[in-house]
């Protein structure tokens, strides 16, 4: 594999491990959410879903990051995100 296809690939796991990991962290959140009324919780119980939840949003945040730089790059080159033909 090449230096480029090698970082594509470290790029592409990362930003697969960002989104299942904030789905899962809702997932979660949500199941703990329904399992009974937050008066019934310790504040344990919701300082780490809340804390998860940050974490995952910096995830979800990386992911806009580099959709923007792709997003980006896909415009210089005339194309667009939708699959459309390349400008010409």
């Amino acid at each position: 594999m090449t230096i480029p296809q090698t970082f594509m690939r470290r790029l592409l796991t990362d930003l697969l491990d960002a989104i299942t990991t904030f789905v899962s962290v809702m997932k979660i959140n949500a199941a703990i959410a329904a399992s009974a009324p937050p008066e019934q919780l310790a504040v344990r119980q919701l300082d780490e879903p809340e804390s998860r939840t940050m974490e995952a949003q910096g995830r979800l945040e990386y992911v806009r990051m580099f959709l923007n730089y792709e997003s980006h790059g896909f415009d210089i080159f005339g194309l667009a995100l939708t699959g459309a033909k390349a400008a010409r």
